[in-house]
C-alpha cells in the first residue's frame, strides 16, 4: 500500500467526521451544500483507500455514501438556486 493512499484515506475520515461534528453542532444544516460536499470528498477518500486494500464491504459502502452525497448536494444546489430566484423575485416586485 502506498503512503498517498493511506493520506487520503486518513483525510476522507477527517472530512466525514468533520461534517458530521458539524451537523451536530449546528454551524452546518444536514440539508446545506457545504455538509453535502464534505460529506462527498470524505467518502471519496474512504473510497479510494479502501480499493487500495480490497476492502469491498467499505468500497461499496463509502461508494453508495458517495453517491446519496452527490445526489443531496445537486438537490440543496437547485435550492439555493429556487430561494434565490424567489428573493430576486420579491426584490423587483417591492422596488
Amino acid at each position: 500500500m502506498t503512503l498517498w493512499a493511506v493520506v487520503i484515506g486518513w483525510v476522507g475520515s477527517g472530512l466525514i467526521l468533520l461534517a458530521y461534528a458539524l451537523v451536530a453542532t449546528r454551524r452546518f444544516s444536514s440539508h446545506s451544500v457545504a455538509f453535502h460536499v464534505v460529506t462527498l470528498l470524505g467518502s471519496l477518500g474512504l473510497t479510494v483507500y479502501a480499493v487500495t486494500i480490497s476492502a469491498w464491504p467499505n468500497v461499496a459502502l463509502n461508494g453508495v455514501m458517495g453517491v446519496v452525497a452527490m445526489v443531496g448536494t445537486f438537490m440543496a444546489i437547485r435550492v439555493v438556486r429556487h430561494l434565490k430566484a424567489e428573493a430576486d423575485r420579491i426584490t423587483q416586485t417591492s422596488g
